[in-house]
């Protein structure tokens, strides 16, 4: 082992045959060593280990060693022929592991298993030096007598804890001794895979019956669904080559059409160009009156301006005369008071010339004064030269005292040390008899608490039964809450699932609505360009609102009528403007992206039919506009696309509503058959169950169906968390059982470890009273012995003591002869200190005179600041009066150019005004030929716009028509080219038409997506199939593997 606990380093034990035994001190690690061995079995927890965490085995470091960063440990056992007399049985039983055959290791000299734990919580097995996992480690000692949970290992309270287990309980010892446990747990494994294959086999089951009992309906199905799909077709190709035939003929209507609107449209550009000329010329002449306009008043600005400027000009000369004035005066004041500051200066200098004689005066005192102070100094150095050698004597003596001080204390403290030495051991002796007594009363104490400690003992026995007991309870409690709990686990997943659906599919059409998926290539170009912001109309973005089926809703029992009604209409775009309908048709154009029709709510009003006559028929709805859902501000796109429709309950009851408004109107039934107006009827099973229009309500409804999969969700989560909530509940109720049954056990184990302890210490108790009255012996010596060191530290002390008084005295001595060494130096001290006095006098008066100097010095250099400053400013004067007078010149100068420039002024604004009173005179005649012009223009306009409704009738059949191709199809012209039938099977179109509608309406209702779902759950069917063989097959091999366990247990237990 190595950085196990309390083996920091490599330690290699070896235990021979017999018994070996490890003895030592309590704390050197005894335990450890059996705790390594139940450790590298597999142990997994601490505190079978003596730890608080699986960290604690780790050697933790001391102060003098570092911690370790790993613990590993490695149990080598001799599988040699005379231990291993039961090798014969193992080799016959197969073993999963891959990674270390079990056959293989046996058959070796030696088996080595190592268990390596790291600080990050990393473990590591291995068995001879190849590593594994830990459930390897396990099946290594199945049937040995070794392993985790084997009594290989036994501690304190081991026994009486096997003794008092019940017969369940007790079974698992008696198998684990047999060598059968490896069978038992084999066959429990066994056992839980045939419950889970049986469980699997009956689901599958379940589902194979409800698919098989759906497999030939649907066939049936299939069969004539392929049947309605022929019929369809048939029906598809006559509708479309009648339908391309009838586009064919309106195509070259709409070339006439664009022949005559392109010779109008000639002479409407003809008579624009004209009016367009005239109004060019109209602008001009307005322009120039207008220019005119602008002189005048450009001129009246720019004659106030130079009035400003000429007002100005003069204020400027008349400040400059005031400030040449002023200038003219400070000059002569600055030369007044540079002569009096002059003369000021003067004087200061003459006062700073005597402070610096004074001052020389004073310094030559001074250095006399100092010479005589350093002759004193020398002469009071001589007479203190005798009190030097007086002062060192004194502090030699003085430390001379200071150590017999010392020595006296020391001996004063171990004289009352011995003294109280001599006291205690009087005093123990004299406690020695009352000890004793308390001895024997300590005894009788003990016996008495050994039998409270048995009968302890039994009532922890008791109370741990009932504990057991209880956690049995709890154990079966958590076993219905987990069923519990994984019955709302599987209600969250299935809502999982269905919300992740809905919301694919609302995603899907989300997709579709931002692509416009669906329209046609020009409705999706104009869209998707006009939001990016390419389109312009007047140079802003173009104002497309939207397609009408992004527009318009309706309620869900009216949407296929409203579908049927607004057909190809559904991808109609509504505009802001007419303008920006025409920009959006230009880009087109320009770009060759297709054609569209454009609603633009300036220019619909919508119109409505009179439904006076069949409001009260029995089945009418209401109009179509009516029922539509939309803002109020596309009111009038719904009443130009269905406020000529009406909705009617059925066929038969829109029958007789159409007879009695004289087919003037058209009607639509809610399944979606059509009434035209005119007394046309169109109808049938869609093809398609949503489109464009339905496409904002199937998001809404899916929205709601994910709401309310979340609520259910929402509800599935709250049974979870209420079951893991009550499932927690029990656990923790579970751990405390469990930890109060440990303390239990614990308790008894001490119980039974105190009564040891009481036996123990009583011994201990008679050894101590024999201890006793050897202490009495032991205390007379002792006595003795201080009582000689006594005598000896007083004779010492007398000694220290004297020689004491002799220093004190020398002490003395040398204190008089430096005290007469001071008297005689303190006279000569004072002639010292008058000189000091005297210097510091002069010193004073100095510093005085040299402040009276700095005093007169600054005024000087003031004085002359001011000189300097005085001189400037009267330069600044100077320079101003100059400047001043050529600025006075200048302003006379401008002044009469000013006066040019207004009389210029005056004259060509009498001119101006001369050539607008002129102006004025031709403006009637020029108005009448403006308004001829427009009347030119407005007749040619009514005849385009006539010549382009008749185009637009014939466009809006033709989109008609296509419309139907789109509605019914999803075909455009070119793709349904390949549907449009030969010439030769083209004859009687409408008669074959209506008998392959009437054989459709004879087959009734039809799954055309039955075939499709037959396919797939023929697949499932078989599928299914051959999994039940599967399970079959799995569960016979799971038997045989039972029947076989049962026999080797068999065997080997008997």
């Amino acid at each position: 082992m190595q950085g196990f606990k309390s083996f920091p380093e490599r330690t290699k034990m070896t235990f021979e045959g017999g018994m070996t035994a490890i003895i030592g001190p309590n704390g050197s690690g005894k335990s450890n060593i059996s705790d390594s061995i139940r450790w590298v079995l597999g142990e997994m927890s601490a505190k079978s280990l003596r730890g608080a965490r699986m960290e604690d085995v780790i050697f933790n470091g001391t102060p003098k060693r570092p911690a370790a960063n790993y613990a590993v440990v490695s149990l080598f056992l001799d599988t040699s022929e005379e231990y291993m007399a039961h090798r014969g049985v193992i080799a016959d039983e197969p073993e999963e592991s891959g990674l270390t055959p079990r056959q293989r290791v046996w058959d070796a000299e030696e088996a080595v298993v190592t268990r390596k734990y790291y600080r990050s919580g990393e473990s590591e097995y291995y068995i001879n030096k190849k590593q594994v996992r830990l459930k390897d480690i396990y099946e290594f000692f199945y049937d040995t007598g070794i392993g985790r949970e084997g009594y290989s290992v036994i501690g304190q309270g081991k026994i009486a804890e096997v003794l008092s287990v019940k017969g369940d309980e007790r079974r698992s010892i008696f198998e684990e001794a047999s060598g059968i446990s490896k069978f038992r747990i084999k066959k429990t494994e066994t056992e839980r895979k045939l419950r889970d294959t049986d469980s699997n086999l009956d689901r599958v089951r379940d589902i194979f019956a409800e698919v098989e009992s759906r497999v030939e309906p649907l066939r049936k199905e299939a069969e004539n669904a392929g049947r309605f799909i022929a019929l369809s077709e048939e029906k598809k190709k006559l509708e479309v080559t009648i339908w391309l035939e009838r586009i064919d003929m309106l195509r070259g209507d709409l070339e006439s059409a664009e022949k005559a609107l392109a010779s109008s449209k000639l002479e409407l550009d003809l008579a624009g160009d004209e009016l367009d000329a005239v109004q060019h010329e109209e602008d001009e002449f307005n322009n120039h009156g207008y220019a005119l306009l602008q002189r005048r008043s450009a001129l009246d600005e720019r004659s106030v301006q130079l009035s400003e400027e000429s007002a100005v000009l003069t204020q400027s000369n008349a400040v400059f005369e005031t400030e040449s004035r002023h200038y003219r005066e400070k000059i002569e004041s600055n030369a007044r008071e540079s002569a009096l500051v002059s003369g000021r200066k003067a004087a200061s200098e003459e006062l700073a010339a005597v402070c610096r004689k004074a001052m020389e005066d004073i310094a030559s005192a001074a250095e006399q004064l100092k010479k005589k102070g350093e002759e004193f100094e020398r002469e009071r150095e001589r007479i203190m030269e005798p009190a030097r050698s007086a002062e060192e004597e004194r502090a030699k003596e003085t430390a001379a005292i200071s150590a017999a001080n010392d020595r006296l204390t020391e001996i004063i403290k171990r004289t009352s040390s011995c003294r109280a030495l001599i006291a205690s051991a009087e005093k123990r002796g004299g406690d020695n008899t009352g000890l004793v007594e308390e001895s024997r009363a300590r005894l009788n104490e003990l016996t008495s608490r050994r039998d409270s400690l048995s009968a302890r003992e039994k009532e922890i026995t008791n109370d741990l039964s009932n504990v057991r007991a209880r956690i049995n309870e709890i154990n079966d409690s958590i076993a219905k809450t987990e069923s519990e709990r994984e019955k709302h686990v599987s209600l969250v997943n299935k809502a999982n699932i269905r919300s992740a659906a809905a919301e694919q599919e609302r995603e899907s059409l989300l997709r579709l609505e931002r692509l416009f998926e669906g329209y046609s290539d020009s409705v999706k170009t104009v869209m998707r360009q006009a939001s990016e912001g390419r389109i312009k109309c007047q140079g802003r973005p173009i104002d497309l609102r939207g397609t009408v089926a992004s527009l318009l809703s309706a309620e869900g029992e009216y949407v296929v009528a409203m579908e049927t009604a607004l057909g190809a209409s559904v991808q109609f775009i509504v505009s802001g403007s007419e303008k920006d309908a025409k920009a959006a048709i230009n880009h087109l154009k320009t770009t060759g992206g297709g054609r569209i029709t454009v609603l633009p709510l300036d220019t619909v009003k919508g119109r409505r039919c009179d439904v006076s006559r069949i409001k009260d028929c029995d089945g009418f709805v209401g109009v179509a506009s009516d029922l539509i859902i939309c803002d109020k501000e596309y009111k009038c796109i719904a009443d130009e696309l269905l406020g000529r429709t009406v909705i009617a309950e059925d066929l038969d009851k829109a029958s007789v509503m159409a007879a009695k408004c004289g087919y003037s109107v058209k009607i639509v039934t809610k399944d979606g058959q059509i009434i035209n107006a005119g007394g046309s009827y169109t109808g049938g099973s869609p093809q398609k169950k949503v489109g464009l229009f339905t496409r904002s309500a199937d998001i809404d409804k899916l929205d709601a169906e994910i709401s309310e999969l979340n609520t259910a969700l929402m509800q599935a989560e709250l049974g979870k968390r209420s079951a893991e909530k009550r499932l927690e509940s029990l656990k923790e109720e579970l751990a405390k059982q469990n930890a109060r049954a440990e303390e239990l056990s614990a308790q008894a184990e001490q119980a039974r470890t105190d009564l040891s302890f009481a036996e123990a210490t009583r011994g201990e108790e008679e050894s101590k009273l024999t201890g006793m009255l050897e202490s009495d012996r032991r205390n007379d010596e002792e006595k003795q012995t201080l009582a000689s060191e006594l005598e000896e530290l007083e004779a010492e002390e007398a000694k220290i003591r004297k020689a004491k008084n002799v220093s004190e005295m020398n002490v003395i001595a040398a204190e008089e002869a430096i005290a007469k060494a001071n008297a005689a130096s303190e006279d000569i001290r004072s002639s010292i200190a008058d000189v000091n006095m005297q210097l510091v006098t002069l010193g004073a008066r100095r510093e005085a005179e040299q402040d009276k100097l700095d005093a007169i010095l600054d005024r000087v250099r003031e004085d002359e600041e001011k000189l300097a400053e005085i001189a400037s400013e009267t330069e600044e004067c100077e320079s101003a009066i100059r400047t001043g007078a050529e600025t006075f010149e200048t302003n006379l100068r401008k002044l009469a150019d000013i006066e040019n420039e207004k009389t210029a002024i005056s004259a060509e604004k009498k001119d101006i005004d001369k050539e607008l009173e002129e102006r004025e005179k031709t403006v009637p005649e020029r108005k009448m030929r403006l308004r001829e012009a427009q009347i030119r223009r407005e007749q040619a306009f009514q005849s385009h716009t006539r010549l382009e409704s008749g185009k637009q009738a014939a466009q809006d059949e033709y989109n008609s028509v296509s419309g139907k191709l789109w509605d019914e199809y999803e075909l455009t012209y070119s793709d349904a080219e390949a549907f449009r039938l030969p010439v030769e099977e083209r004859e009687k179109m409408p008669t074959r038409l209506n008998s392959v509608k009437a054989k459709i309406r004879a087959m009734g209702v039809i799954n055309v997506k039955a075939v499709d779902e037959y396919r797939e759950l023929k697949e499932r069917y078989d599928f299914l199939k051959a999994q039940i063989d599967d399970l079959d097959r799995t569960r016979r091999k799971l038997d045989n593997e039972l029947s076989r366990l049962d026999t080797k247990m068999k065997d080997v237990f008997l």
